[in-house]
């Protein structure tokens, strides 16, 4: 049978967490039919000799087997329940602890959200951008897929102490989306422009918050985003950052 991918597993720079990567060959699907279908035929011709001789059923061996094998080829499977991030390693300065002078931040990102391609026809849970603390362990909380959106966990959800991140979820199709932080008026600004809507929608949301009282003077900054029972995915078209302190 016609080798249909492999597996491998190695440490992403971007985090502490280990990612196993499946790479399955283009255009594999009809050769594995094409084979179990040989395969099939071949059970059945010798189906009797095999039950009289082994006292099994070489055609519903084959059906299993090929019933797992096709599944595998299925990375809709894979997607459920799972969870993904990009983080930043260098360190951002959010803020002087000596003057007490806040940051500015901006940054400009295009996402797509597709949930389409996997057979829905709503959206799941969808994305964040966040800030974390600088000496934060970056990698991915157990127990944090679906609505949790790979930041967060039932125990630390919460719970302040534990969860020390400022985020902001992303559930639709943005471009371009506009975050600031305004350092003389403390005020966060979110902007997402939706224009696969009619007409174009702009949606702005403010928030008060001193981060000062949230994040401690050295942060990282990245992307996350987790799927439930159903699944889509989530591309980072384009981003930028820049901070001013």
């Amino acid at each position: 049978m016609a080798t249909y991918g492999g597996m491998s597993k190695k440490p992403v720079t971007v985090s502490t967490s280990t990612f196993i990567f499946k790479v399955q060959r283009p255009g594999i699907e009809p050769i594995i039919y094409r084979d179990l279908f040989l395969f099939r035929t071949l059970a059945s011709f010798l189906n009797g000799i095999n039950i009289q001789k082994l006292g099994c059923n070489a055609e519903l061996i084959v059906d299993e087997f090929g019933e797992k094998l096709l599944e595998e080829l299925d990375y809709t499977l894979l997607l459920i329940a799972s969870v993904g991030c990009a983080v930043y390693i260098p360190q951002v300065h959010l803020w002087d602890k000596t003057t007490g002078k806040l940051a500015n931040l901006e940054t400009s990102f295009s996402f797509v959200v597709d949930y389409y391609s996997a057979g829905f026809e709503i959206h799941i849970d969808g994305l964040s951008f966040f800030i974390i603390p600088f000496d934060a362990d970056p990698s991915i909380p157990k127990n944090s897929s679906g609505g949790y959106l790979g930041l967060f966990s039932p125990e630390t959800t919460f719970n302040a102490y534990k969860s020390q991140i400022v985020a902001t979820a992303l559930e639709m199709n943005g471009i371009p989306n506009l975050i600031r932080y305004y350092a003389d008026v403390k005020e966060l600004s979110v902007v997402v422009g939706y224009f696969n809507t009619q007409p174009a929608t702009i949606v702005r949301v403010l928030q008060s918050i001193d981060l000062r009282a949230v994040l401690p003077e050295s942060v990282r900054i990245g992307f996350s985003g987790a799927t439930g029972d159903k699944v889509e995915t989530h591309d980072i078209l384009s981003w930028s950052f820049n901070s001013r302190i």
